[in-house]
């Protein structure tokens, strides 16, 4: 059978596709094995980059590394040899020892000055030759000073606190903190060994603040952070050792010379504090960057430092106890201002400088409040009142280590109270029957509104320590104790009348209370399901039992005696019926109680 010529154009036309279909593929396969070449040639040329590129090998920076740090370390040492130089020369007589001085420490500012100006062309050797010149005009201050008395106090000091200055100011603009380190350490510790153990605290103090601030300007930078913590260490110790010196002064009749600077020590603290101040609200108030551990700390640590001053040096000096204690209450009120400013702007944000400020604020009104009031009594409503205004603010703000303070704040009005107003004294005072009574039913009203509807948090440590705010059952116990001292006082004035005997029916009373107490929290904690309520009833039980066999057995006798064992029978009894009927009910539910409602 003969094949057509259709069939025959049909079969070319077929391969001829064929053809064209391997050749696409052939293409294909070539382009595919010239990128394959590209990518072993760039590997295959990569290890011969030039070694002193930045994306040279770890292995190959080391190498290149070892010649630089020989050609600095080089340097260092023709510097150290042109300043031995010069020493000598003026050690011999050649030119006198001011002249040398000088001679010195124009060498070392010089080299400062070559520093500025090489920074941009050679940045790693201006680093050295401005770190060297610092310790180098450091070290010449210092043994000048020490030897020959040249230059006097305040020139010394000029002197480290201009170099300070500008290397400093070098740093910022090379945006490296090394040479910062070696300005405030060689300036601060260099400052305190020159005319140690008799320093010129005035001189002293301008160097300090020159510390802070420029430890402060660099806080922006890496490695520079620590400064802020040394130079706020550094204050405290100064005012503690500025303190000191004039505090023994003053209390064995000294004399207070021009080392002293007894005059200078009021301002220049005053600056101090104010400075720190404006360190912490200009790093809140910045856009850019927050130092959220130096805005809480610093205000609490300037706080201590400035009542101290004022406390046992501004008033021994003066005499004047109505001009100190206006100067810290006035100081507490700023810092509440401040605190209640930067909340209104930001409640997150500005979270931890309003804890600090709050914080040092309490501080101060605790520990000045009842010298300014005079009155015992009413200095404890003062501090109870203020907690509880705090308590109100750290709602308002939405901060929950504002709330602890506060709560904290109630405590310690309540436990130093027996101290310092004598609460527990009988017969007592009309004025401060009715401060404890008022303080027990606001103290107990605060909590039950704490728990029927606390707001949620919003910023602060105790958030994730303290979620559920436990500290407030502190506050319960505040009222508590302000109550009992309400009752004690009625008791006492009712049973008075019955002569010797009165003072065992008065403690076989107080037992009574106490075991009464309990069980009324136990039933309200049982009624209202609060697992609170119940903890604090169960503490109140253990006072009593103590009052009970650790008290009235050995001190009481009689009817009173028994009184006092059958309540505490009766308060165990119930108690023990609460307990069971709360293990029932938990039993029965399966179900936690609230813990943070008191409203059913």
């Amino acid at each position: 059978m003969s094949e057509t010529p259709a069939f025959h154009d049909n079969r070319v036309e077929e391969l001829a596709e064929q053809v064209r279909a391997l050749s696409a593929k052939v293409d294909d396969l070539t382009a595919q094995l010239r990128s394959l070449g590209a990518s072993r040639t760039e590997m295959v040329e990569l290890p011969q980059l030039d070694r002193t590129s930045p994306h040279a090998p770890a292995h190959d920076k080391a190498a290149v590394s070892a010649p630089i740090v020989l050609s600095n370390i080089a340097l260092v040492s023709f510097l150290l040899v042109v300043a031995l130089v010069l020493r000598t020369v003026a050690d011999n007589g050649i030119v006198n020892r001011e002249l040398g001085a000088m001679l010195g420490a124009g060498y070392a500012f010089a080299l400062i000055a070559y520093g500025f100006l090489r920074q941009r062309r050679r940045p790693v050797r201006s680093v050295v030759v401005v770190s060297s010149a610092a310790l180098l005009s450091f070290s010449i201050a210092l043994e000048t000073h020490v030897r020959f008395g040249f230059p006097s106090s305040p020139l010394a000091y000029a002197m480290l606190g201009l170099t300070l200055i500008t290397v400093t100011a070098y740093g910022l603009r090379a945006k490296n903190a090394f040479p910062i380190w070696i300005g405030v350490l060689g300036a601060s510790l260099t400052g305190i060994v020159m005319d140690f153990p008799h320093p010129r605290f005035d001189c002293m103090a301008v160097l300090v603040v020159l510390t802070a601030w420029d430890s402060y300007a660099a806080i922006r930078l890496p490695k520079a952070r620590g400064l802020v913590w040394y130079s706020l260490i550094l204050t405290l110790v100064f005012w503690a050792l500025w303190t000191t010196k004039v505090r023994f002064a003053l209390a064995h009749g000294l004399q207070t010379g021009p080392g002293l600077s007894l005059p200078w020590l009021a301002p220049a603290i005053t600056v101090m504090a104010a400075g720190y101040v404006v360190m912490v609200l200009v790093s809140v108030l910045s856009e850019a960057w927050s130092y959220r551990k130096f805005e809480a700390c610093a205000p609490v640590a300037n706080a201590v430092g400035f009542y101290a001053v004022m406390r046992w040096v501004v008033l021994p000096w003066t005499g004047d106890h109505g001009m100190v204690q206006a100067a810290v209450a006035v100081a507490a009120g700023v810092y509440l201002v401040i605190a209640a400013v930067l909340a209104a702007r930001d409640k997150l944000r500005h979270a931890h400088a309003v804890t600090g400020f709050t914080l040092g604020a309490a501080g101060l009104v605790c520990v000045s409040s009842w010298a300014a009031v005079g009155n015992s009594a009413v200095e404890v409503g003062v501090w109870s009142l203020s907690a509880m205004f705090v308590w109100l603010l750290s709602v308002r703000w939405r901060n929950h280590d504002v709330r602890a303070i506060s709560h904290l704040w109630q405590t310690y009005t309540c436990v130093t109270a027996p101290v310092w107003a004598r609460f527990w004294a009988v017969p007592a005072t009309q004025t401060t029957v009715c401060i404890s009574a008022a303080l027990s039913a606001l103290c107990v009203a605060q909590f039950v509104r704490i728990r029927r509807a606390a707001p949620k948090p919003a910023a602060g440590l105790c958030e994730r320590l303290d979620p559920a705010d436990r500290l407030a059952i502190l506050v319960l116990f505040a009222g508590l104790a302000y109550g009992f001292v309400t009752i004690r006082a009625a008791l006492y004035l009712a049973i008075v009348t019955l002569g010797n005997a009165g003072e065992i029916v008065f403690q076989s009373a107080q037992t009574v209370t106490i075991n009464g107490c309990a069980l009324g929290l136990g039933i309200i904690g049982l009624r209202r399901e609060n697992r609170e309520t119940l903890a604090a009833a169960l503490i109140v039980a253990g006072v009593g039992a103590v009052k009970v066999f650790g008290y009235d057995l050995t001190h009481t006798a009689g009817v009173p005696l028994v009184i006092s064992v059958f309540s505490f029978g009766v308060m165990a009894a119930i108690g023990s019926f609460i307990w069971g009927q709360w293990q029932r009910r938990t039993a029965d539910t399966g179900a936690r109680p609230q813990t943070d409602r008191l409203d059913g």
